[in-house]
Order: C-alpha cells, then sequence, then structure tokens
C-alpha cells in the first residue's frame, strides 16, 4: 500500500511542477525564484522519476489488484 500511495503521490507532484514550470521546463537553465535559483533539469528529472516509480516493482494497477486480493479479501480478477 505503501509503495502504491508514493508513487502515485509523486507522480502527481511532478505533474503539479511540469504544470508550473509550464516552457520553462523546456531548457536546462535554472530560473530565479524568491528564495534563490530553481533547477529545472533537477525538476524534470523528477517528473521522469516519478512516471519510473508507478513502473517499477509493478504498475499502479497490479498494485491495486494485490492490495484488492491480500489485503482487502476480494476475489482474485480474470
Amino acid at each position: 500500500m505503501f509503495k502504491l500511495s508514493f508513487s502515485e503521490h509523486a507522480q502527481a507532484l511532478g505533474d503539479l511542477a511540469m504544470e508550473m514550470l509550464d516552457t520553462a521546463a523546456l531548457t536546462a537553465d535554472p530560473l530565479t525564484g524568491p528564495n534563490g535559483p530553481i533547477g529545472n533539469a533537477e525538476q524534470v528529472h523528477n517528473w521522469y522519476k516519478s512516471i519510473n516509480l508507478t513502473i517499477a516493482a509493478g504498475t499502479s494497477q497490479v498494485q491495486r489488484n494485490i492490495v484488492a486480493e491480500r489485503i482487502l479479501g476480494l476475489p482474485r480478477s480474470r
């Protein structure tokens, strides 16, 4: 359950970061924010990594099936 929750939230945060960066996500040049430079390349890398998290160790859909079968005791899906 932790893996499923973590990977889904990480991807949602990555999507939000890409949405906030908008076209600035297309460049590796850092933006200047109120707290100093913000690394675009690092944010893009984190976004790609968040997508990978939903695939590694089973897709999110497979993880949901495991939770349903093992924790909730639901019958096996066919």
